[in-house]
């Protein structure tokens, strides 16, 4: 068998392209549980998406492992943080995947990490649309 740069770029692009299926599949805007949307509503402290990343792992290959995480802003800090869903020390070859979605404040739970909280009144805040970054790192095992 011959490995050469190239073959590595075609399985890169191979892998990408799960990872995007992946999270095209998974964003549908559901209430099934295993969607990016129930569990982006749904996340904080107390609550883990399991069914979300079982059908992660029901869409990739098994020679495939992964990492998600979600990029914000915090309005209380005016910085972008990132909480990890999962938390999975990756080889030093990775692809990354992301997809942009849009959630409205009042649609998270009360304790929700991406929630905008302040002062004022709470049926404006509840309309706020919140953008949130949904990365996907993959890495061959």
């Amino acid at each position: 068998m011959i490995i050469s740069p190239i073959s590595d770029e075609i399985v890169f692009v191979q892998i990408k392209q799960y990872g995007e299926d992946a999270l095209r599949v998974l964003s549908m805007d559901t209430q099934a549980e295993d969607t990016l949307y129930y569990a982006l509503t749904h996340l904080n402290d107390s609550y883990t998406p399991d069914e979300l990343i079982k059908s992660i792992k029901k869409i990739l290959p098994d020679y495939i492992d992964f990492n998600l995480q979600v990029y914000f802003v915090n309005y209380t800090s005016n910085k972008i943080e990132v909480y990890n869903i999962t938390n999975k020390v990756p080889t030093s070859t990775t692809v990354v995947v992301s997809k942009y979605i849009v959630i409205r404040n009042g649609q998270f739970v009360e304790d929700s990490p991406f929630r905008v909280r302040s002062s004022g009144v709470e049926g404006v805040n509840r309309d706020i649309p919140i953008l949130l970054e949904v990365r996907l790192t993959l890495w061959r095992i």
